[in-house]
């Protein structure tokens, strides 16, 4: 966990197991570890890059206020892996936000991703560790060699659960499925009430 930690802290990149897949990625206030995570992968610049937080609180001056569905939602991703789409702050450094000027933010339920954070004190950019197109990685062994040799430091974490994140955006009063991961549309609608 230490190697891990000073790897964020000092600007690297992590190879590391989520709560969902393998993901690469890094200190998320870093627009230049932000550019990097993107080369590695191939992907496109106008893409926005997720941020796992331990805390909603190490967010609040990102995201507008949470009220009502937003808050609801935000209490769901507390049990269940929940992307949200918000419109992003100017305090949200550019290298996260891509075309839409949105930022994708999941609270990690992972044990190793929360003690990462803390221990860093870094909130971290996440995306899947596998180049645009490609198989999504659940074991270490499936990444790609390119993918591992671009990383500053890799941490293997056994089998995954594999299912993706649900990703969400509250649009006026409803709110718009973008990605029905692991958490169905028909099982929000539930929780929600």
């Amino acid at each position: 966990m230490l190697a891990a930690a000073r790897c964020v802290g000092g600007g690297g990149i992590l190879l590391y197991p989520t709560d969902t897949v393998y993901g690469i990625g890094g200190d998320a206030c870093s627009d230049e570890v932000s550019d990097r995570v993107r080369r590695l992968k191939g992907a496109q610049v106008d893409k926005p890059l997720l941020v796992l937080t331990d805390d909603w609180a190490r967010v609040r001056t990102w995201i507008p206020r949470p009220e009502g569905k937003v808050k609801d939602l935000m209490s769901i991703g507390e049990e269940h892996s929940l992307t949200i789409l918000f419109p992003a702050s100017s305090e949200v450094p550019r290298g996260l936000i891509g075309a839409s000027e949105e930022i994708g933010i999941r609270l990690c339920r992972d044990p190793f991703c929360a003690a990462l954070i803390k221990q860093s004190g870094r909130l971290l950019s996440s995306t899947s560790a596998n180049r645009t197109r490609e198989p999504v990685p659940i074991r270490f062994t499936e990444i790609d060699a390119e993918i591992r040799a671009g990383c500053d430091y890799a941490v293997d974490g056994g089998p995954l659960p594999g299912s993706a994140s649900t990703i969400v955006r509250v649009a006026g009063n409803g709110i718009e499925m973008i990605r029905e991961g692991g958490l169905s549309s028909e099982s929000l609608e539930r929780l929600l009430g």
